[in-house]
């Protein structure tokens, strides 16, 4: 018998059986799930551009095990500059509100949402893939949605922003990482 199993020896039958029954759930729940990719593990992350370069620092956020998630923040430093700015992503200019966390997200089984800094000559831009459906994440409609957001600086303010410059649906049957990996191209 395994020694560590060796303290339920001596129990009667019938209390090793209910044992079975809180044990075992207990032993799948905390079973490690799929492993899924993430684009940016846990700590930070520096993508030199032709324009400055972009800092993303990813963290872990514990809520309750499955519905737990990863949080990135995404900073700038212009070229030749020493300041680091904190870029909030701007869904509407004409609306005031800014947004200075990006999540991923999944089920046990897959991704749902991530995001991917893309920095080439034509500039910075950050791309933040959902899977979108109406009740569920398993739906047999769910597809993913992408939107793309251009690293910008806003004249009156001087401040850098994540401005949405456009949206798109991926094919059908194309998941999260697919996306994202199609954008690194």
């Amino acid at each position: 018998m395994n020694p560590a199993l060796s303290i339920f020896e001596n129990l009667p039958a019938s209390r090793r059986q209910a044992l079975h029954f809180v044990l075992i759930p207990l032993l799948w729940l905390s079973a490690p799930g799929p492993v899924m990719a993430q684009t940016y593990a846990p700590g930070t992350h520096e993508i030199a551009s032709p324009a400055g370069d972009v800092r993303v620092s990813s963290g872990f956020v514990s809520h309750l095990g499955p519905h737990s998630f990863h949080a990135y923040t995404i900073m700038f430093r212009p070229a030749g500059d020493t300041t680091w700015h904190q870029v909030p992503i701007v869904e509407d200019p004409a609306e005031p509100e800014l947004t200075f966390v990006v999540a991923r997200t999944a089920t046990p089984d897959f991704t749902t949402g991530d995001a991917l800094v893309v920095a080439d000559a034509a500039g910075i831009a950050l791309i933040v893939a959902r899977l979108q459906y109406e009740r569920t994440p398993y739906d047999d409609d769910a597809h993913v949605g992408a939107s793309a957001y251009r690293l910008m600086q806003l004249e009156d303010e001087s401040r850098w922003i994540l401005r949405k410059d456009d949206t798109f649906a991926a094919p059908p049957g194309r998941s999260v990482e697919q996306v994202l990996a199609s954008m690194q191209n």
